[in-house]
């Protein structure tokens, strides 16, 4: 007769391991959840940085007037989206420039719909509210 494998381990001993190999599984998954939302992923990049600060806010206004007022409301005071006053004090050029390309929550991505320089020059106006 062949014998059983593991045969000899307790029921009770299989059910802690299972245990632990689940509560392991859950912290790995709100470890990887809370690394996507926190949207800590995206490191400075100096040329995104050098195109924003090259280019020009008063086209970034019009861009913001033709596409982003509407959430974001005619002054940045927000709306439907949050509130753009005092941008720069809470996220770099970089995770700015991100947000708009890619989108996060609620908010679209603008990358495939405005240009490259539209998408700067309205991060240039903004961040002067």
């Amino acid at each position: 007769m062949a014998a059983v494998p593991c045969a000899h381990v307790p029921r009770r001993t299989w059910l802690l391991i299972a245990l632990a190999g689940g509560a392991v599984l859950v912290v790995v998954v709100v470890a990887v959840f809370a690394a996507v939302v926190s949207g800590d992923s995206v490191a400075d990049d100096p040329e995104i940085e050098a195109q924003v600060e090259a280019a020009d806010p008063a086209e970034g206004e019009v861009v913001y007037n033709d596409v982003c007022a509407a959430c974001h409301g005619p002054d940045g005071g927000g709306g439907i989206g949050p509130s753009l006053h005092g941008l720069a004090g809470r996220m770099t050029v970089t995770e700015s420039h991100h947000v708009v390309t890619e989108g996060r929550g609620r908010m679209p991505a603008w990358g495939g719909v405005l240009a490259l320089s539209e998408i700067d020059a309205v991060i240039a106006y903004v961040r002067q509210f």
